[in-house]
């Protein structure tokens, strides 16, 4: 599979250059091949339209916290509780 020897070729992101990737590069780097291999499709079915307003509406519970400076000292801590009040309201 294409795919799975490019993937081998590339070293993963650490966890640093992880929460500096674009969604897209996250997905495709952390969970594509997994994805492909477990359910054995192809992602032509799935939209992106969805996964836009998912972001859209998470850039708006992130943009109450505090800086989105990676460097910052609680930059993590931010993040995770920007998360659990986004996934708070809507699962």
């Amino acid at each position: 599979m294409i795919l799975r020897s490019v993937w081998t070729s590339l070293s993963p992101p650490t966890s640093r250059q992880a929460y500096q990737l674009p969604a897209k590069a996250h997905v495709t780097f952390t969970h594509l091949v997994e994805f492909t291999g477990t359910t054995k499709e192809s992602l032509l079915q799935y939209s992106e339209e969805a996964h836009e307003s998912l972001h859209q509406g998470f850039d708006k519970t992130w943009s109450k916290y505090s800086s989105r400076d990676v460097e910052h000292p609680k930059y993590r801590e931010q993040l995770v509780k920007a998360t659990l009040e986004f996934n708070g309201h809507h699962v």
